[in-house]
């Protein structure tokens, strides 16, 4: 009998928030949305800036970058 086999293919955004010195930025939240989401993906900055969005479908993605007291960026 033929099988069928069926490959899940995902990937992830990541990456480092620093500001205009390099300095890195904990605490910011990063917000992924897509219409190939059901809702925004939404993680917060470790303490050297570091962070990831894993498991995401192929698409096209608008992320946020927002912390309080900062000019939020969108990419």
């Amino acid at each position: 009998l033929p099988l069928t086999a069926l490959a899940q293919q995902t990937g992830a955004i990541a990456g480092r928030v620093v500001d205009s010195s390099g300095g890195a930025l904990p605490g910011v939240t990063v917000e992924a949305s897509s219409p190939s989401l059901p809702q925004p993906r939404v993680v917060v900055t470790g303490t050297n800036g570091d962070y990831r969005l894993a498991a995401l479908q192929p698409g096209v993605y608008t992320v946020t970058f927002t912390l309080s007291g900062m000019q939020s960026v969108t990419r």
